[in-house]
């Protein structure tokens, strides 16, 4: 599946160079989550912002706000305890001295409820993690006031090559669909099957966010998606039906090597953090079935009582983030990145998710109406 990696890797960020905001404004991180923030930092350095303030909740982006008059921009996580995003979104547009002042949200709650609720409550943009450096650029922009460069409405219509035979255009990221989408593109590439009607487009994208953009706007003629959010994009009228499921089970939960496993077994994961794809994924679910049984409780950051906090991190990303922080205690992600992660030596296998729930859906392949009804 050499072409398909290569299509992952050849992935574009955006870079300083073409930011439209100044770099110099002084912007606050407000962000509870140790390895989030600097997985933030880190995006925000590589769109040349180097003067950023940190906070760890609303409570202390408060004072932050009243002993510094000279920041012009926050950029603040939803769910966090003392004082959250939204409350203090709140807080600022009640202020007769921050209430203008530009505000994303940066929030794992990336289903559409919630983006509505936040800009309605007075956010400048919603970027829902876990985000790449492109994405952030365009709320931050928008934020203050720069329009991006528009471009004409894609056209849905299916393509027709000149063998007659239609264009399939659909996206993935780097995980078991992406093994899938490998496997028939080499047996088509190779002539072990013929494609009477169509032939195959893929597009390997850095994460959901990007997945779930292309196909809500037509971009793409169909998507290997979490299940969750294929629901999320239905219900919010995008025409798009459910074809098949692209895998079920496929997933697996590992726990962070770097410290002994013994008994009892609940402490290795209580008071850490703990990776998850996506808030709108099964995999939130099977973790949550999972440490509920062991008789913790886990959740977002901001839950009463929640003492294993998961954190969306991208899953190509968990990996290096787990061996960077010794407070992260695993993740739960499709394959085959925990066993990558195994076998560098920097995670064990705790369970496969077909020992929680067997033969759950994961990701499904949805198509475009347009492109079921050509």
């Amino acid at each position: 599946m050499k072409h398909l990696n290569q299509d992952c890797d050849d992935i574009q960020e955006g870079g300083p160079a073409d930011m439209g905001v100044d770099t110099d404004i002084k912007i606050l991180l407000v962000e509870d989550a140790a390895t989030m923030r600097k997985m933030e930092l880190k995006i925000l350095k590589q769109l040349g912002f180097n003067n950023v303030i940190e906070a760890v909740d609303g409570q202390a982006a408060v004072e932050t706000l009243q002993n510094d008059q000279e920041i012009q921009l926050i950029i603040s996580d939803w769910a966090m305890p003392n004082m959250d995003g939204y409350e203090l979104l709140g807080w600022i547009r009640n202020s007769d001295s921050f209430k203008t002042l530009p505000m994303i949200m940066a929030t794992g709650q990336g289903d559409k409820a919630y983006v509505s609720k936040a800009m309605e409550a007075g956010a400048n943009g919603v970027v829902a993690k876990p985000f790449t450096p492109d994405e952030l650029k365009i709320r931050i922009e928008a934020a203050f006031g720069i329009q991006q460069k528009k471009t004409a409405p894609a056209d849905t219509a299916p393509k027709v090559n000149a063998e007659g035979k239609v264009r399939l255009k659909i996206a993935h990221i780097q995980i078991t669909d992406h093994l899938t989408l490998g496997i028939m593109k080499h047996q088509i590439n190779s002539g072990e099957w013929q494609t009477d009607h169509f032939e195959l487009e893929t597009i390997c994208m850095s994460g959901w966010n990007p997945v779930q953009s292309a196909l809500e706007n037509g971009e793409v003629d169909a998507a290997f998606i979490l299940a969750p959010t294929a629901m999320d994009l239905f219900s919010y009228g995008v025409p798009i039906k459910l074809v098949m499921f692209s895998h079920r089970n496929g997933s697996i939960c590992v726990r962070n090597s770097a410290e002994p496993y013994r008994k009892p077994y609940q402490q290795f994961f209580k008071h850490k953090s703990f990776f998850i794809p996506h808030k709108m994924s099964v995999h939130n679910i099977l973790s949550h079935m999972y440490f509920t049984q062991m008789g913790l409780k886990p959740g977002v950051a901001g839950k009463e009582a929640v003492n294993v906090k998961f954190d969306v991190v991208p899953p190509i990303k968990m990996p290096e983030f787990l061996a960077d922080n010794p407070e992260s205690c695993g993740f739960m992600v499709a394959e085959p990145i925990g066993s990558r992660a195994m076998a560098s030596g920097i995670a064990e296998q705790q369970f496969l998710s077909s020992e929680i729930w067997d033969n759950h859906p994961c990701c499904v392949a949805v198509f475009r109406d347009e492109f079921i009804d050509a």
